[in-house]
């Protein structure tokens, strides 16, 4: 364990055996040294020792780049104005989306020279990144039902999307509407 984890470990050990009423209640003063080497002699060092070790365990790796390129993509073009919750304005950019035989799909929106979001579905895992790596989230599948980048390779394939999800198809293209959060996607592919 690098010494950078364990600090971040224990800060956290700390401020959950500070909080009044916790089964051993740390003073303020103590720092995280301190709590560390008053651990290394208790029964909890094993339990936080664990604790740590599981929630390091969870992170799940980066995707490897998508080769659009590869034989079995399907690679589709378009545009589409992508509004994130009702309180924010909307967004007008270019929709990558491609998918392939093994169920495998790469949709990337971008506002032109930005990458506004990515989406990955790959061997029975996924990824969401918003920005230029700003925010991401990995995991195995099912992907999150929240997201509408998930969705819409499902609906148009013909599958079932989620509950929360409203689709409907337009003269031009397609639409996507989640009244609960009021984000909403409506575009089309022109190649």
């Amino acid at each position: 364990m690098d010494n950078s984890f364990r600090r971040r470990a224990f800060s956290i050990l700390y401020r959950l055996l500070s909080i009044p009423g916790s089964f051993i209640f740390a003073p303020a003063s103590w720092s995280a040294a301190v709590l560390c080497r008053f651990c290394k002699f208790s029964i909890l060092y094993p339990l936080f020792s664990l604790f740590a070790f599981v929630f390091a365990g969870c992170a799940t790796a980066p995707l490897p780049p998508t080769n659009l390129s590869a034989p079995g993509w399907t690679v589709q073009q378009g545009q589409a104005v992508w509004k994130p919750t009702a309180s924010r304005p909307e967004i007008a950019g270019d929709l990558l989306m491609a998918t392939n035989t093994d169920g495998d799909c790469f949709i990337q929106f971008t506002k032109t020279p930005f990458t506004l979001a990515t989406a990955q579905l790959s061997g029975g895992r996924w990824q969401l990144q918003f920005g230029n790596d700003q925010y991401s989230w990995r995991g195995n599948n099912p992907p999150p039902k929240r997201f509408v980048w998930f969705q819409l390779p499902r609906s148009l394939a013909g599958a079932p999307i989620a509950p929360d999800w409203q689709f409907r198809s337009t003269t031009n293209g397609w639409e996507f509407n989640n009244p609960q959060t009021g984000e909403s996607l409506e575009g089309g592919f022109f190649q």
